[in-house]
């Protein structure tokens, strides 16, 4: 599926059952609205010029081709929307609801965010910490982590900074495995198990040999987290990053392969952040850090690490040795 207008365009019908969802919301003036897509920043955003000026517009993608399968997409989009809405953060941007109507036919994310991206902002005041950009996008993915989100769209131009300073995160992706305009698009940001899975499957890696055909998982979060925190500091992204299977056969050989840092990126990040991003980008995904290590390790990058189950996993694992006969 493509990022053509049709993956986005919704049927008068779906229009109706959207408008009674009680995440529904109305950001216009008037009913009249000249539309058009704008990619000026990197992200697909909705420009809509009788519009509020504060509030952004993010058409999302649905996928499926049978009504039943559009259907399952719009209804894990709306779920996800008051999921986000019902745990505000500091680091999160504030998402209003979604928007549809017969002038607009188009399944649209409405929220206040303020409207310069990191990269924008950057250019505009060169000595903003960029550290502490980089731990308050960590923060606010391991607040979403916590409460078992995966947001899927993690990169420099869905980095919005408010006058304060403070970074937030953007919204989520509606996709649940990315199209392959989105590989393509965004690959400097894509884990490498997200592109040709069926391969990485013969890894026979944990979580990820049994029913997986390359969703987004919290580890490929973490992976582009990384990316993002090496955009923040150089101004690009890494170059993409992708598994040589022409010459990794085996699980061991895959996580002896280690990225090193370019000596631009010595050059610009601390030795300590550096370190702990290459922990995010390693190759098998569950050698990353979970969320609460990596915004830890950002945060206070001097520290001794020390590596600990991810809570959800924790939980998990407490519980079944409690129901283990002993």
């Amino acid at each position: 599926m493509d990022l053509a207008l049709d993956a986005y365009t919704l049927t008068p019908n779906e229009i109706h059952q959207i408008s009674q969802h009680n995440a529904y919301v109305s950001p216009f003036k008037t009913k009249a609205i000249a539309s058009q897509f704008d990619d000026s920043n990197g992200e697909v955003i909705l420009v809509c010029p009788t519009n509020d000026n504060t509030t952004r517009l993010r058409p999302m993608l649905i996928g499926g081709t049978s009504s039943k399968a559009r259907w399952g997409s719009i209804n894990n989009i709306l779920f996800k929307v008051k999921r986000w809405q019902s745990i505000p953060h500091q680091n999160l941007i504030a998402i209003q609801g979604l928007y549809a109507s017969l002038d607009v036919p188009l399944l649209t994310l409405v929220s206040n965010p303020p409207r310069l991206t990191i990269i924008q902002y950057l250019l505009q005041h060169p000595e903003y910490d960029r550290h502490k950009a980089c731990v308050q996008v960590s923060e606010g993915l391991d607040y979403l982590h916590r409460h078992s989100i995966v947001h899927g769209a993690i990169r420099g131009s869905n980095i919005l900074v408010n006058p304060d300073g403070t970074c937030v995160l953007g919204e989520f992706s509606a996709e649940h495995i990315p199209t392959e305009s989105t590989l393509t698009r965004y690959a400097n940001w894509i884990a490498p198990e997200l592109v040709s899975a069926q391969r990485f499957k013969s890894f026979l890696i944990d979580n990820y040999y049994h029913d997986y055909n390359g969703e987004y998982k919290m580890p490929s979060d973490i992976f582009a987290l990384g990316c993002t925190a090496i955009e923040i500091y150089t101004g690009s992204p890494p170059d993409t990053i992708r598994i040589p299977y022409d010459e990794v056969k085996t699980h061991t050989q895959l996580a002896d392969i280690h990225r090193e840092p370019t000596p631009l990126e010595e050059a610009l990040i601390p030795k300590n952040v550096m370190s702990a991003i290459t922990s995010m980008l390693q190759l098998v995904p569950n050698r990353r850090p979970h969320s609460g290590n990596a915004f830890k390790w950002l945060q206070h990058p001097e520290r001794k690490r020390i590596t600990a189950r991810p809570p959800v996993l924790a939980k998990s694992m407490l519980w079944q040795a409690m129901r283990t006969d002993i």
